[in-house]
């Protein structure tokens, strides 16, 4: 692939902004450590990462909350069990709730460890606050 500005030149790099192929000359990084052609594209890659990060975020917010109630859902029926066992002799209930309270705990657990993943190696941060590089 040639850069589309010096046609003799071998691409290296692919805008981010605009999917133009980039030689080493007109290969630029913007300050998330993207290749870009221009300051406009820049912006515009600045502007897309930020929005993708805050969408990431918002999810991530959702999904603890989700996490919560499930794990609150799943010691309720735990409660229920043990009060349908204990005080009310229904084993039959109390073994639907015993079998049911643990479902609702471990899949709380499990939403709680995905939100707190890394949504996606590219928007990662290192340890300076920069954006992770791309590969050369």
């Amino acid at each position: 692939m040639k850069c589309l500005k010096h046609q003799n030149a071998d691409a290296v790099a692919v805008c981010m902004g605009c999917g133009m192929a980039l030689c080493p000359i007109c290969a630029g990084r913007s300050s998330e450590e993207r290749f870009v052609c221009s300051d406009e594209c820049a912006i515009r890659v600045r502007q897309s990462l930020s929005s993708t990060r805050e969408g990431f975020e918002k999810s991530a917010r959702s999904t603890r909350v989700a996490a919560w109630y499930t794990l609150a859902i799943g010691a309720v029926l735990l409660g229920l069990a043990l009060l349908m066992g204990v005080a009310a002799h229904d084993w039959g209930s109390a073994l639907y709730f015993l079998l049911m309270g643990p479902i609702g705990v471990v899949a709380g657990i499990a939403l709680l460890m995905v939100s707190k993943r890394a949504p996606n190696s590219t928007l990662e941060r290192d340890g300076r606050g920069a954006a992770a590089r791309p590969s050369p």
